[in-house]
């Protein structure tokens, strides 16, 4: 429900289950909002909002989705089955993982993955030289080591082996069994390295700046914000679990200089995930909403509260049977199901997480890591070349 100018427009699946039930009942309503706009709290037994116009006897009938609670129990009857179950959890940005990005060349692996290669490497080396024992390779014992190298080298880079010694060409069975098996090692380890690559190049990887509830509470550099309203205030305050009331202590304070913390705007709480460090408590369906427009958003998984949503009666009202007999219809022939599913599959529709570029652009950070290796290369190959003209004017 939203107001422009002095019209209210009421549309999404509360409506249309509420005009769903007037056709099924055949009964028409009229609407009257509550003067303070809020869903339902106990102020010294009096109860404001949605609920207090039930507890007043204002109102027959509060179409919206209530969360059920046993101190609402006490001054109004609620319509069952519930329209629709969700939860309580933590909505946040995710952070990008691939801060070093210059450090991308060496991610693809673990280190002990590369540790295992460089063993393989050396082992290979030995066992190689063992085949060749009775063969005159001709070769230093460091000449031996320069060219298998080149070999390994080669080999990983899928280059012509020519440039190796002549002498170490395979000329026994069991050598050349080996290479075989050495080459299908490299062949199946650069082609895992070669395609996590090309997905660290290519997808940003972004993780979560927390595990647990616990953990962000205690984060300072993040603001929590708490737009839902009503019982959910009852339950963070006599939660069992130390996070959630912790959680709440600092909401409070900090509500008291920064009003944005309790504020009921959701789409100011979406805006400021977006830009700032801050995490907002919202229902699972709402969170739900926002994820699926930004792709970066996503939800703890930490489950706070459960909710059961229903529309809402006077104590003892006349409404409430045939409301509920109503309401079972809509539930066991799969009306109400379809209901929310139309409005999701139209926001589904509209969501721009699916389209927004999957595949992200390479820039010229991304590519640090190659740099650097090639102004290694370049100046290692510099200095190299330095030795090879100095050592013979010096006889070294």
């Amino acid at each position: 429900m939203r107001q422009v100018d002095e019209r209210i427009i009421i549309s999404g699946p509360v409506y249309e289950i509420l005009e769903t039930l007037a056709d099924v009942l055949n009964f028409s309503y009229l609407l009257r909002p509550p003067t303070d706009k809020e869903w339902g709290q106990e102020m010294n037994g009096v109860w404001n909002g949605m609920t207090g116009q039930l507890q007043r006897r204002e109102v027959d009938l509060v179409a919206a989705d209530l969360s059920v609670h046993e101190d609402r129990i006490a001054v109004m009857d609620f319509v069952m089955p519930p329209i629709m179950y969700s939860y309580v959890d933590v909505m946040y940005k995710k952070v990008d993982d691939d801060v070093s990005r210059w450090l991308l060349l060496a991610k693809p692996f673990k280190l002990e993955v590369f540790l295992v290669v460089f063993l393989c490497g050396f082992l290979f080396q030995i066992v190689y030289r063992i085949t060749l024992i009775g063969i005159e390779v001709g070769l230093s014992k460091y000449g031996y080591c320069y060219e298998m190298l080149w070999f390994t080298v080669a080999t990983m880079l899928k280059q012509d082996l020519s440039m190796t010694h002549p002498k170490l060409t395979s000329k026994s069975c069991g050598s050349k069994v080996l290479i075989a098996s050495w080459w299908l090692f490299l062949i199946v380890m650069v082609s895992i390295y070669s395609a996590n690559l090309t997905a660290g190049l290519s997808v940003t990887k972004q993780k979560p700046p927390f595990s647990n509830l616990m953990e962000l509470v205690e984060r300072k550099d993040y603001t929590l914000g708490m737009p839902i309203e009503g019982v959910n205030y009852d339950l963070f305050k006599t939660s069992p679990r130390k996070d959630v009331r912790k959680a709440w202590a600092r909401m409070k304070k900090e509500n008291e200089t920064n009003p944005f913390i309790m504020s009921t705007d959701y789409n100011a709480h979406y805006r400021r995930v977006q830009t700032d460090k801050h995490a907002v408590f919202m229902y699972s369906h709402q969170i739900k909403t926002y994820t699926d427009e930004d792709c970066r958003l996503a939800a703890l998984g930490d489950k706070i509260s459960w909710q059961q949503s229903a529309f809402g009666v006077p104590l003892q009202s006349p409404l409430k049977d045939d409301l509920e007999n109503a309401m079972s219809y809509l539930v066991a022939s799969g009306i109400l199901q379809k209901i929310f599913e139309r409005r999701k599959n139209h926001r589904y529709h509209n969501r721009t997480c699916e389209v927004q570029g999957l595949v992200e652009a390479i820039t010229t950070e991304d590519l640090l890591g190659a740099i650097v290796v090639v102004c290694g290369g370049v100046a290692l190959s510099v200095f190299t070349l330095v030795l090879e003209v100095l050592i013979p004017r010096l006889n070294i």
